[in-house]
């Protein structure tokens, strides 16, 4: 098993003529936590959790800078707080004794919330009092068999992966956000790959 932490924290930065850095102040921290848990010599489960946390004031709004400052239409400034999540279980079969059989499977599920307030900007609208978020769940399974012949062996990899993502925004002043509309997306894709190697080559 291993445990981690880390904290990072920023004052306000300054360029050598003693300009202020807008946005280079902030505060950070991150976690994570995993572990492995053999069952037997060919199966194995592994767990994972990690967090993400920022929070800072006063940045830009527009990240892009493609406004200037001074211009009325610039989307000003925004008090913005990140979290990120994210858990995976994983399980892996290597079936020593069985060609036809080395399985990978992963299921994952992470979060990502935004929150903001405390905006600068005159121009009127609800996409800057909101919260926003995305959900993400994600199955991931591939198996391997393997077939030999006196001068040849293949390796033939299978599977599938699906996901499935919540969006959502939700304005303090209520109603709709056009400019991120919540949704549900739903996946599914199928894969397969063979490795042919002929005459030990």
């Amino acid at each position: 098993m291993l445990a981690a932490g880390n904290f990072r924290q920023s004052g306000l930065q300054q360029l050598a003529n003693g300009t202020d850095i807008q946005g280079s102040e902030f505060s950070a921290w991150s976690g994570l936590i995993k572990g492995t848990i053999h069952l037997d010599a060919d199966e194995t489960v592994r767990l994972s959790y990690q967090k993400w946390n920022s929070d800072a004031d006063d940045q830009d709004y527009a990240q892009t800078g493609t406004i200037p400052n001074d211009n009325p239409q610039n989307f000003g400034l925004i008090d913005r707080t990140v979290d990120d999540q994210t858990a995976i279980i994983a399980y892996e079969n290597t079936a020593e004794d069985n060609d036809m059989l080395d399985l990978k499977v992963q299921l994952s599920y992470s979060t990502t919330d935004v929150s903001q307030e405390n905006p600068t900007s005159a121009v009127p609208s609800n996409i800057f009092v909101a919260d926003y978020g995305y959900a993400t769940t994600q199955l991931n399974v591939s198996n391997t068999s393997e077939f030999a012949g006196e001068s040849w062996e293949n390796f033939l990899t299978y599977g599938f992966q699906a996901s499935n993502q919540v969006r959502t925004a939700e304005p303090a002043s209520g109603g709709l956000i056009p400019t991120h509309p919540e949704g549900t997306s739903a996946s599914l894709g199928v894969f397969t790959q063979s490795e042919l190697t002929l005459n030990g080559a």
